[in-house]
């Protein structure tokens, strides 16, 4: 779309927006990927988000730095998608040498600029063929999401970019937690407990209350429901995430009792009251099962099934009917009883043995239905604490405890990091500290781990993010009066 009476050289020279089109066909705009709709083509996209970031600058009007595989072009783009040549207008300087020459002068004068004005409308048009299209762009699309190109306060983590696809303000006392289905759990600073779409920061879903839980919010599973928990001292809030009420989901409480401690290890809460007893949520119920003396419970199912363990057996109790037992399988080269039993999901214990060696333990994955071990791995004693937490992956296909990366689904492995201590993990992509300093550590799938800290320089004070999806890390950080949830997208393709 053009406008006769818009003249393009009095659009100041800055700010500067830069439209790149890749030989991919992805198109990026201030280096923030742009979605492309299905009838849309990579060009047209480019031209529609970079009218968009003119209007969001409260602009009539920007210029465009336009690069594509046949070269760069200048282009001007209008708040109401209208595109035009960008190349700057002649200088008054050489508009007054060239007044002031001779007869020849301004014959050659003349003879240059005849040449000119054809080279610039071949120009022209390049540029409107290869970043226009029938019918023009124009400010129609979807409205900017909130926080767009923010730009967040602390480093990212590496192979993420410091601008934000949207951003949020949060309550600070609440982390963000990010759950299946592309969604975003969040408390805001009004108090509001919802769900946002990771793709744009929309709500999508609204819980009635706040979680009032001390370990923060867990997505699980009461029968085959998806819900949200958040367990404090007596009691387990539950907010389910399937009810089309239209309006503020509100929660259900089970009571438990202030030494109960809540697991989230399985795809279900498991309530373990002490005194060899514990509680499960089922689809239309709360169950209370005694649990066989020397077992630790361990997790409990969407079946409502208990897993429990000791260093001879483990035990599957169900809701309802008889409890039954294999023995605990034994990894060669282990040797007296398990240092550590946990579970990285339904199907897999984790059980950590020692060996007669003193510098080295066996770490095992055992499957739960066939009491078979799938995966053993050496690692040094202190690769794992007393008190270290099991973090999973969002996709339930890898998990870390320790300096200990754990790939239990695609292709089962176990690796130590040396003098690395997780906190949070995506994909193959574990995050924490290592040697003092904050990192990434990435397993490459042929034996060997690379680690990037944030940044070398002690000065600065990097921050881990509250979660790592594929395609974007959620860092959380202070802004001024503020503080925000930043939707940092991944640099060249998904991490």
């Amino acid at each position: 779309m053009t406008d006769t009476a818009f003249d393009p050289a009095t659009v100041p020279p800055f700010p500067i927006i830069t439209l790149e089109l890749r030989d991919d066909d992805t198109v990026s705009v201030n280096g923030a990927p742009v979605a492309i709709g299905m009838d849309e083509s990579p060009r047209d996209a480019g031209l529609r988000a970079a009218a968009q970031v003119v209007a969001a600058q409260g602009l009539d009007a920007a210029r465009v730095r336009a690069l594509s595989p046949d070269g760069e072009h200048h282009l001007v783009v209008t708040a109401a998608g209208g595109v035009y040549d960008g190349k700057p207008p002649a200088s008054t300087t050489a508009t007054r040498e060239r007044r002031g020459g001779t007869r020849g002068g301004k014959a050659l004068g003349i003879g240059i600029m005849a040449v000119l004005v054809a080279v610039l409308a071949v120009v022209a048009v390049f540029a409107v063929r290869t970043f226009t299209a029938a019918p023009a762009p124009v400010a129609s699309g979807p409205a900017l999401p909130p926080g767009y190109h923010a730009n967040a306060p602390v480093l990212a983590p590496p192979g993420y970019s410091e601008v934000a696809n949207w951003a949020l303000k949060v309550d600070d006392a609440y982390t963000p937690a990010l759950i299946p289905g592309d969604r975003l759990a969040i408390v805001t600073d009004a108090d509001q407990f919802e769900l946002v779409d990771t793709k744009n920061g929309k709500v999508t879903w609204q819980g009635a209350g706040t979680p009032d839980g001390q370990d923060g919010v867990h997505y699980t599973h009461i029968g085959t429901r998806p819900a949200l928990a958040s367990s404090s001292n007596g009691q387990l809030e539950l907010w389910a995430l399937d009810l089309k009420t239209g309006g503020k989901t509100r929660s259900t409480t089970v009571a438990t009792s202030t030494q109960a401690q809540v697991s989230y290890l399985g795809s279900s809460p498991l309530i373990d009251l002490g005194d060899q007893t514990v509680d499960i949520i089922t689809a239309s119920d709360v169950v209370r099962r005694d649990v066989p003396v020397t077992a630790k419970p361990i997790l409990a199912t969407d079946a409502g099934d208990v897993i429990a363990a000791s260093s001879t057996h483990y035990w599957t109790i169900p809701a309802k009917g008889q409890t039954t037992s294999r023995a605990m399988p034994v990894p060669p080269n282990a040797s007296g009883d398990p240092q550590l039993i946990t579970a990285t999901d339904d199907q897999h214990l984790l059980v950590i043995w020692p060996t007669r060696y003193d510098n080295v333990s066996i770490a095992a994955l055992v499957d739960i239905a066939t009491g078979a071990v799938t995966y053993s791995a050496p690692i040094p004693p202190d690769s794992i604490s007393d008190g270290d937490p099991l973090v999973r992956s969002v996709d339930a296909s890898t998990a870390c405890i320790g300096s200990v990366f754990i790939d239990f689904q695609r292709l089962p492995r176990i690796k130590p990091v040396d003098q690395f201590d997780c906190s949070l993990i995506g994909g193959n992509t574990m995050y924490g500290q290592q040697n003092n300093l904050v990192s990434a550590v990435t397993d490459d799938d042929n034996g060997s781990v690379t680690a990037k800290p944030f940044t070398t320089d002690t000065t600065l004070d990097p921050t881990l993010p509250a979660a790592v999806s594929a395609d974007t890390a959620y860092v959380v950080a202070e802004k001024v009066d503020a503080t925000y949830v930043y939707a940092l997208p991944a640099q060249g393709g998904s991490k």
